[in-house]
């Protein structure tokens, strides 16, 4: 089993992913288990860093054993890494990174930088979505391409193109993106999943413990 823990080094706070046979040979105090995590005793600036650690880890990783959020991400991962391996990697019928770069930069007028990170939000973004890896992450980089794309085809109504008889496509299959990752990033990757792997089975626990050692950093 694997855990995350820090701990105090001549070079100030180190942190790392150990297992708990490996942290348990590490030498000073007494550490408290919480799930899957460890909380060393620390004091001063060590304590002020291992707390802000420790918060923006809960703020990505921490999620419920819903079964619910599971059938979510696994769905809106495998259509957005379909697509996104269409524009990475040719697979499905597509284009490849290539001929997808030149179609936004050339044809769209869209700058390189962005046309990489949009490929790369739906084909990273689909991947960490379907194991389960910093689920919020992935759907905020998802949502953004979403947002973007409802801005480039708003001018062509609200409805999909089902009959082929208008320019392009509306924006309703846009907004049940937006609506499945605003539900990720709220509530996070959910069962079955890497996020909830590593926080462990007592996710309330561990935010507590981030806010009380913040507490006790801003009080030494």
């Amino acid at each position: 089993m694997s855990c995350f823990i820090a701990q105090d080094s001549p070079l100030g706070l180190t942190s790392g992913w150990l297992t708990r046979g490996s942290a348990a040979e590490l030498g000073g105090q007494p550490r408290r288990r919480i799930g899957n995590l460890i909380e060393p005793r620390l004091t001063g600036s060590s304590a002020t860093g291992y707390a802000e650690e420790m918060l923006m880890l809960q703020r990505l990783l921490i999620t419920r054993n819903d079964p619910i959020l599971t059938v979510i991400r696994l769905i809106l991962g495998a259509v957005f890494f379909a697509h996104g391996a269409q524009k990475m990697l040719g697979w499905f019928g597509g284009n490849g990174f290539s001929a997808t770069m030149a179609f936004f930069t050339h044809n769209m007028g869209i700058p390189a930088v962005f046309a990489f990170l949009a490929i790369a939000a739906e084909f990273f973004g689909g991947l960490g979505l379907l194991a389960g890896l910093l689920g919020r992450v992935a759907a905020f980089g998802i949502l953004c391409n979403m947002v973007v794309a409802i801005a480039v085809v708003r001018s062509h109504g609200f409805f999909m193109n089902w009959t082929g008889t208008h320019q392009g496509e509306g924006f309703e299959y846009h907004l049940l993106a937006i609506a499945l990752c605003v539900t990720i990033i709220v509530k996070g990757s959910g069962a079955l999943s890497i996020d909830r792997a590593v926080t462990g089975s007592r996710p309330t626990n561990v935010v507590e413990m981030g806010r009380s050692t913040n507490r006790t950093a801003k009080s030494a």
